[in-house]
């Protein structure tokens, strides 16, 4: 609690002052006001000191620059009204409003709700709320800083990711399989006539249509996994490691992360065996399909120029691991000539290496393509023909420009 009634003082002075000097019906009436402003002084302090104050966020996660409200509910348990003004979170810059009048009757509870959101993803506290009562007549300000150690998980944003049929097939591990272990009963490879098959086999459409009984005949899929290497850092070996390159990377970030979690999503909506690498200041090795924990991992994920960690030796690590029917996914800034003896070893333990480089960013579906022309930096365009010598070795290299959506150059793979 704080209080300043430095003008309540003067005033309380003014008026004893007056009193010995000229002592008359003013004076005296000066005096008898500035003691019921006391009175009212201690009855409002007393007020605020034991206001009854819950907050309460609407949401313990949020995804960036989403609307969330945070409510702030307020009891006058004295019998006194007073009218205060909330501030709720001193740490949220995005508040609408900054701050509200409330006034409350003795014994009234209220609750307002503030909208607010963040601009970036990772734990955010709220701050501390502030409490404020200022006098009718400007005379005196009494304040108190309600302390909220509530904070709040803001995840990244993801891009939307959507495929038809076939365009999924060529992104996911293999769907056919020479073991007749699994059926995969998305996909039907043939219909034949009825040998003893479940009923729910039958297809009663080409049953009707024959004439005869008709059954579904499905093709086995494989067991394969998903491994998604996601490179944040700029390795201290790399040729782009330099000051011209670090802006570009923190813009590279946050598109990076966008489109593995919109990769993430989609696999895992599909339950997918997913392993997902970050290479990141701290390395993170995630496997599953709980779509929550990809999200919460990813919010506070950060690269770093001169890196020590290597994407390199993830990869490598990874490989033993690896079958002849599981597809690896590489999204990166850059890809560096040293690597791509490393990305050939990968193919040769896996079915199919994908590997996405973005090095300015991409469009979403609903944007525009940017008026102005460039071009990508002259060591992008070097390594998009030593890339060739990949695609030789059956891995699909894509450099994606800023006029690029995600699912045109899926489309592409």
């Amino acid at each position: 609690m704080t209080k300043n009634n430095n003008t309540l003082l003067a005033l309380t002075a003014f008026s004893i002052a007056l009193n010995i000097i000229v002592f008359n019906y003013f004076s005296i009436a000066l005096f008898i006001f500035s003691i019921f402003l006391w009175w009212d002084y201690s009855k409002k302090y007393k007020a605020i000191k034991n206001l009854k104050i819950e907050i309460i966020p609407e949401y313990k996660s949020a995804f960036k620059k989403e609307g969330f409200y945070l409510a702030v509910k307020i009891k006058n348990v004295e019998k006194t009204k007073i009218n205060v003004k909330i501030s709720p979170a001193s740490k949220v810059m995005s508040v609408t409003p900054k701050k509200v009048d409330l006034e409350l009757e003795p014994e009234e509870e209220k609750e307002y709700r503030f909208r607010m959101y963040f601009n970036t993803s990772g734990e955010h506290h709220y701050g501390n709320t502030f409490i404020t009562l200022l006098n009718n007549y400007f005379l005196y300000e009494i304040n108190r800083e309600v302390e909220n150690n509530q904070s709040i998980k803001i995840l990244h944003d993801y891009s939307k990711v959507e495929f038809d049929k076939e365009e999924i097939k060529r992104l996911l591990p293999e769907r056919k399989s020479k073991y007749n272990i699994l059926e995969d009963t998305t996909y039907i490879d043939k219909i034949d006539e009825y040998n003893g098959e479940p009923m729910n086999r039958i297809h009663w459409k080409a049953t009707a249509k024959m004439d005869k009984l008709m059954v579904k005949k499905f093709n086995y899929t494989s067991t394969g996994k998903i491994y998604m290497f996601t490179d944040l850092n700029i390795s201290k070996k790399s040729p782009i490691n330099n000051l011209i390159w670090k802006d570009l990377r923190n813009i590279y970030e946050n598109y990076a992360i966008k489109a593995s979690l919109g990769l993430i999503k989609l696999f895992c909506e599909r339950k997918e065996s997913l392993n997902v690498t970050i290479n990141a200041k701290k390395i993170k090795k995630l496997k599953g399909n709980n779509l929550e924990m990809y999200f919460n991992e990813f919010s506070d994920v950060q690269g770093e120029m001169s890196s020590e960690n290597d994407l390199d030796s993830l990869m490598l690590e990874e490989i033993p691991y690896m079958t002849v029917e599981d597809t690896v996914i590489i999204i990166s800034q850059f890809l560096d000539e040293n690597s791509l003896p490393e990305i050939i070893k990968v193919k040769s333990s896996s079915a199919k290496v994908i590997v996405f480089l973005i090095p300015q960013g991409f469009k979403e579906v609903w944007e525009s393509d940017a008026d102005v022309y460039t071009t990508f930096r002259k060591e992008m365009k070097d390594l998009e023909k030593s890339a060739r010598i990949l695609e030789e070795n059956n891995i699909i290299v894509r450099l994606v420009s800023f006029n690029d959506t995600l699912i045109e150059v899926f489309q592409s793979v």
